[in-house]
């Protein structure tokens, strides 16, 4: 098991460090990182958003992890790309298409009908925004219970292992951001706020073109659709990325500029 220094950002191995009570000590900088905090005593998960500011880590049993060749529909899995939280994404061919896609399907445990509505929201928030810089939704579905969002599988990396694999100049680095921004603008048109930006949460293909995904904690502004309501107080967000209105919770005042602080964060 790893976790991420928040000072140092060096990979530390729980097996080939000092752990205590009150945590792992990192190797590199000598930082006790504290994960008490992060797991209840009955608890089985932690997230480690509080540290490392792009990842989730599960300790959950990996039982419902869907293993090469299984059939979902018409789509079948070929690797798991990716984990957090709520479930899995899924590298997956489509059987009829002849395609390669991508799969998001949710934990067993998080399938309840108040997930269901989400990830359905999920989907639809990605699929109502056209722009060559965001995420491609072709279907959602139901397959033995099973909830799945087909998407684009994007050939790449995410924005910070671009940012790792080579030296970027600044003028790289800001062109990068400049297009994001502009995906980011078509959908604050559209009234769609991501809520969530972060490093982890935009892809690189090999041709160096960025691409906006997990809508998850997407929401609508404009009047008569899912607009905040401002008696509701609830934190949203990646600690690492959140505006100061997202920290506190409060969420009627959460807007376009909340998703322009986190660019701000990310280009910093």
């Amino acid at each position: 098991m790893q976790v991420c220094c928040p000072i140092c950002e060096t990979q530390i191995t729980y097996e080939t460090v000092l752990m205590t009570d009150a945590g792992v000590l990192c190797p590199k900088c000598k930082t006790m990182v504290d994960l008490q905090h992060l797991a209840g005593p009955n608890s089985t998960s932690f997230s480690a958003d509080g540290f490392d500011k792009d990842q989730t880590w599960s300790m959950a049993i990996d039982d419902d992890r869907l293993q090469e060749g299984t059939c979902v529909g018409k789509f079948r899995v070929l690797q798991e790309i990716g984990r957090g939280g709520f479930g899995s994404v899924y590298k997956a061919f489509d059987e009829q298409l002849k395609r390669v896609v991508a799969l998001k399907i949710p934990r067993e445990d998080a399938r309840t009908k108040m997930d269901a509505a989400a990830f359905l929201r999920e989907a639809q928030m990605a699929a109502s925004v056209r722009d060559p810089n965001i995420v491609v939704v072709h279907e959602v579905g139901t397959d033995r219970d099973r909830m799945y969002i087909c998407s684009d599988f994007i050939h790449g990396v995410t924005l910070r292992d671009w940012l790792r694999e080579a030296q970027r100049c600044n003028r790289d680095i800001c062109r990068m951001m400049v297009r994001i921004a502009r995906s980011l603008h078509r959908a604050h048109r559209s009234g769609l706020i991501h809520r969530d930006l972060k490093p982890a949460n935009i892809l690189v293909d090999k041709e160096g073109n960025p691409f906006i995904t997990d809508f998850g904690l997407a929401r609508r502004t404009v009047k008569g659709t899912e607009g905040p309501d401002s008696s509701r107080v609830e934190i949203v967000g990646t600690p690492g990325y959140m505006s100061p209105e997202q920290a506190v919770g409060k969420v009627a005042d959460i807007g376009p500029q909340s998703d322009c602080y986190a660019l701000g964060v990310m280009l910093y």
